[in-house]
């Protein structure tokens, strides 16, 4: 917890390094744990692992937060009671005066809450903006919202979530009282106030509803109360293999319920598309994504998949590096779900040095290389291919801006900046 504005908090550090760029998250894990009790025993775990930026007052606001590279897992939020804190976001819970939060290579997992097991965000007390990119719900638990859980409470409410993998969480029963639904997540105009969430290139995969629930809604979403207005939108996003998959973006038929105000679904790939409950759609696919091993928790894509090169990246503002920090666009078009198909050896597998080019900046858009190189490709910042060529000292890029340069030499990848001016 922080109560000051413009905290940035990174994990990945093994405590050699002298730059922050020479950390990995992947093989340093930095993880915050709400096992504080009995190890291995979750009923005594703590209510919420990361509540993260925090204030009472709206005179001290805290507008911006950033969260890199952490794991957030074991949290056991089943406290009796109304009040939110104990019972929602066992792994992160906000709902006070702080504004935007930006979570990035970060994971959620084994987090256990009535509503909101990984995630819940609460816009009571002042409107939120709330990003999750190349970040990982796994294993989290709850009556409802078994990832995640947003609603307004009154307040406006902004959710972007980009390059993310939402798998293996489940609705459950909890201390005696049945499931509800929400097993892939949950999102609420509740009382007032409006929410609009936009996902893109996520992939939910084996999340599960095994409760005593009658309604079993994967991803639900509507309006409880009030005068206010939901809308979502899922770009290249994948739906496969979990459980109850029809009748998605739906919600429990009761009193005082009603729709999200707009459904989009576009150009995603789902192994069940019945009912789907869109209000829009556009370039869907059904089949299934044929992951590597997901029984395995691999959820990268084989090389028959159906969602390989059938995302579109138009109008989308997205990472250079996907979930498994590969870069986007191997084919002609981004893949749909978080991981890009990549034939070639993985970038993270492999060594990675800094690559020499000069002049930097180049006025004329010609670089050189201190030795010839067997491939080298120029990417946007898009992630686009913009040039490419194989044994070459020099490559030239016809327009200008900044450029990110790959080269292979003897099977040791190397990378540069490049201004183009």
């Amino acid at each position: 917890i922080w109560q000051k504005d413009d905290i940035s908090v990174y994990g990945g550090f093994n405590g050699t390094e002298t730059n922050r760029d020479q950390r990995d998250w992947v093989a340093n894990e930095t993880i915050l744990s709400g096992d504080l009790g009995t190890k291995g025993t979750a009923t005594d775990n703590a209510y919420c692992v990361l509540t993260g930026p925090y204030s009472q007052t709206l005179n001290n606001t805290i507008a911006n937060s950033y969260v890199d590279g952490i794991i957030v897992q074991d949290g056991y939020a089943n406290s009796t009671g109304s009040d939110k804190f104990g019972r929602y976001g066992g792994g992160f819970f906000t709902e006070s005066y702080v504004n935007k939060i930006e979570f990035v290579n970060c994971i959620f997992r084994n987090n256990t809450a009535v509503v909101g097991g990984g995630v819940n965000v609460s816009s009571e007390f002042l409107e939120k903006e709330i990003s999750f990119t190349n970040c990982k719900f796994l294993g989290n638990k709850a009556r409802a919202g078994a990832p995640f859980d947003f609603g307004t409470f009154g307040k406006n409410q902004q959710i972007t979530i980009t390059g993310c993998l939402i798998a293996e969480n489940e609705v459950i029963d909890l201390d005696g009282k049945l499931g509800l639904y929400g097993h892939g997540g949950r999102s609420m105009a509740y009382d007032g106030g409006n929410i609009t969430i936009g996902i893109a290139n996520t992939t939910w995969a084996n999340n599960k509803d095994n409760s005593s629930s009658t309604d079993k809604i994967l991803l639900s979403v509507h309006k409880r109360f009030g005068s206010g207005i939901g809308i979502i939108v899922l770009e290249n996003c994948i739906f496969s293999n979990n459980d109850h998959s029809s009748n998605n973006l739906s919600y429990p038929k009761i009193s005082n319920n009603s729709n999200f105000f707009g459904r989009a679904v576009n150009n995603c790939l789902l192994d069940n598309t019945t009912d789907l409950n869109s209000s829009a759609s556009l370039g869907l696919i059904k089949g299934d994504a044929q992951f590597v091993n997901s029984a395995a928790g691999d959820y990268s894509l084989k090389a028959t998949s159906p969602a390989i090169d059938k995302g579109v990246q138009a109008g989308l503002t997205l990472p250079l590096r996907d979930l498994a920090g590969d870069f986007r666009i191997q084919g002609t078009e981004i893949d749909m779900g978080c991981y890009e198909y990549n034939p070639n050896v993985s970038v993270k597998e492999i060594n990675n040095t800094q690559l020499t080019v000069y002049p930097n900046p180049t006025t004329d858009g010609t670089i050189h290389f201190e030795e010839v190189l067997s491939s080298v490709t120029v990417y946007d910042l898009t992630g686009k291919v913009v040039t490419e060529a194989n044994n070459v000292s020099k490559i030239t890029i016809e327009s200008k801006g900044l450029f990110l340069v790959k080269s292979m030499n003897q099977v040791v990848f190397s990378v540069a900046k490049v201004i183009v001016d």
